[in-house]
């Protein structure tokens, strides 16, 4: 007998989940979410940031369904393409992004759709109601999927709330009742109501201080330069196929890493112990060749050159823009033609780059010489 289920959500409340979506959540490759940080090595500098894909996508398929009632849509294909939105997710969420496009070309996105066509997910899809065709079209970007990854879609507005919530932070509490009241759909494009537009900007504004306070903290970013040396390496060694990360878990790929018999061992028990490289600079620079010019002088230093992370990082989604929609439903134009705030912001953001330098603590001087020498700082 079919049976609907309710799941409790620290951030969404009751969930309500249909027989055909609860046999999607119960699919192996699914419950592998359970184990897939969502913010990936957050968790070493903000300590309740241990949430994972699972809770996340199931909250992304709630928003998904809440945006089509708004908006008087009935698609239960593009809500459990919400629910299966992250699906090709490899270890420790976007950190493994790097490796994945490195040795097998693909970003998570491609990866996903293959794991839905070719696992026993696609078998519950046929079993179902639901229109396989339409809902991997979906998945693979056809209209009206930015009602998830559009720049107001339920993808960005639930990890921002949940990713705000379990971080303890508050940039990125934005007002999700009345951004999904504010919807509009003009010619086949979701945007947002004239009325909106603070909604519309305070969405952006939420996501520029959760990348600089959060997303893009040192501590992160020099643990993730760390792990993808230590994956490299055994990579390289040929004791980690790389299509099988696919299948691994936070945990099942660092206790492979553990047990390498290269160097990735003691990297990854750095990383378990929080015993990172140093933060040498972190400062915004106005050069892109920049990092690559320090990263050439470091390299002549004698000193471990494996334990050197330089990494230039660039903030997302600066240009991301939204369609307003007047009152007789025709786009009148775009956000940043009609708010100040979000056309500096997207400014900001498009041209923010900081430069990462991180060291052993005993080669600190020599590097930090280095460094300045390039930058004249």
């Amino acid at each position: 007998m079919d049976k609907d289920i309710t799941i409790r959500d620290a951030i969404l409340g009751d969930i309500k989940i249909n027989d055909t979506e609860r046999k999607i959540i119960d699919d192996p490759h699914f419950q592998r979410l359970r184990y897939i940080r969502q913010v990936g090595f957050l968790y070493l500098t903000y300590p309740g940031a241990n949430h994972t894909r699972f809770e996340h996508s199931i909250g992304t398929m709630k928003v998904t369904k809440d945006i089509c009632e708004a908006l008087g849509i009935e698609n239960a294909e593009l809500a459990v393409s919400g629910l299966l939105h992250d699906i090709g997710h490899a270890p420790f969420s976007h950190q493994s992004e790097d490796i994945m496009k490195r040795y097998l070309h693909k970003d998570h996105e491609q990866v996903g759709a293959e794991i839905i066509s070719k696992s026993s997910i696609r078998d519950k899809i046929s079993d179902s109601n639901l229109s396989y065709k339409k809902l991997i079209s979906y998945i693979k970007g056809a209209h009206p999927s930015e009602i998830i990854c559009g720049a107001v879609g339920s993808d960005r507005i639930d990890y921002l709330v949940r990713d705000s919530y379990y971080t303890g932070t508050a940039y990125g509490m934005i007002e999700t009742d009345r951004i999904k009241g504010k919807m509009a759909i003009s010619g086949g494009h979701l945007g947002i109501k004239e009325s909106g537009l603070q909604v519309a900007e305070s969405i952006l504004i939420a996501r520029y201080y959760m990348f600089i306070s959060a997303y893009t903290h040192h501590t992160t970013i020099i643990a993730g330069g760390m792990f993808d040396r230590a994956l490299d390496l055994a990579i390289g060694a040929g004791e980690i196929d790389p299509k099988s990360i696919l299948n691994e878990s936070d945990y099942s790929i660092m206790a492979r890493l553990a047990a390498s018999e290269t160097e990735a061992s003691k990297i990854s028990k750095r990383i378990t112990e929080r015993r990172l490289l140093k933060r040498i600079y972190y400062k915004p620079i106005h050069e892109n060749d920049l990092a690559e010019k320090v990263r050439e002088k470091v390299s002549t230093l004698d000193i471990d050159q494996d334990n050197t992370i330089i990494r230039a990082i660039k903030l997302k989604g600066g240009s991301d823009d939204i369609d307003i929609i007047d009152k007789n439903r025709k786009i009148s134009g775009k956000l940043s033609e009609k708010s100040e705030l979000f056309a500096k912001l997207s400014e900001t953001m498009r041209n923010r780059t900081m430069l990462l330098v991180a060291a052993e603590e005993k080669d600190r001087k020599k590097v930090e010489a280095a460094t300045s020498k390039i930058l004249g700082a």
